[in-house]
């Protein structure tokens, strides 16, 4: 009796190759995922850090304009004071500064006053820390 070797068929070399190009392929997928999750974080905190600072411009905007006082009425002060709060590490710098027709700072008050807001966000996996920083104009009326 005898043995044909002709039989159609995936050889054990064609298995371990496949396996081998598919894992690969997964690594390389699974590599991808924390990457995006940094960035996901990142732009979270940037968007938290916005909306703070939004809102304080909000708050300023709306106070009379001799109710702001120039000078910097906060600095890198705690967002939260309770440290369980998510809104702990972001830290709010808030200047007022007086500038003339040009937008220039300036010594004397014309009815302008520019709201600078800064928020200081945490840090993201190995990254420094970021500041978003929104600026207005408040004129007397």
């Amino acid at each position: 009796m005898s043995i044909s070797n002709n039989q159609p068929g995936i050889t054990l070399i064609e298995i371990m190759i496949s396996i081998t190009l598919l894992a690969v392929g997964i690594l390389g997928v699974i590599q991808a995922f924390p990457r995006g999750l940094a960035i996901e974080r990142d732009v979270e905190l940037m968007t938290i850090a916005e909306q703070l600072a939004q809102a304080k411009q909000e708050q300023l905007v709306a106070a009379s304009y001799d109710e702001i006082p120039a000078g910097t009425l906060e600095n890198a002060v705690r967002v939260s004071s309770n440290p369980s709060s998510p809104l702990y590490d972001f830290l709010r710098t808030t200047t007022i500064a007086l500038v003339d027709s040009n937008l220039a700072p300036s010594g004397t008050d014309i009815g302008l006053k520019k709201i600078i807001i800064s928020i200081q966000r945490p840090a993201t996996f190995g990254q420094a820390n970021s500041t978003t920083t929104i600026t207005s104009l408040k004129a007397k009326r």
